[in-house]
């Protein structure tokens, strides 16, 4: 979808992740709208394994969503210097996706995601 970059929200002193949007897909009116339903949608859900996305904006003509940061090492990174999981802790981190799942799908998203 684009760059996510670390950031610092100075109006409510938190850090937070921007995740810049690539231009050929905010281009798209259907995928802004589908965007901003998520969005609607995902401020409604509340659990520990369902990041809150909190804006959808603009800047310069650059198009980005800000939303709840979580350190750590995304999932890319971790495969490419462990390999691939072995199969108890693949159901684990499976199981931890399975619960946040019903929350949000059950709050009218059709997507689910």
């Amino acid at each position: 979808m684009g760059a996510v970059y670390l950031c610092r929200d100075e109006e409510l002193q938190r850090d937070v992740a921007l995740k810049v949007i690539r231009p050929e897909i905010a281009a798209d009116p259907s995928v802004l709208d589908r965007f901003k339903r998520e969005i609607q949608l995902s401020s409604r859900v509340t659990h520990r394994n369902v990041l809150r996305v909190y804006d959808l904006g603009e800047a310069d003509g650059i198009r980005f969503l800000t939303m709840q940061f979580v350190e750590g090492e995304d999932l890319s990174s971790v495969l490419k210097r462990l390999g691939p999981f072995p199969l108890p802790r693949l159901t684990h981190l499976f199981r931890q996706v399975c619960e946040g799942w019903p929350r949000h799908t059950t709050k009218g998203s059709s997507t689910g995601i």
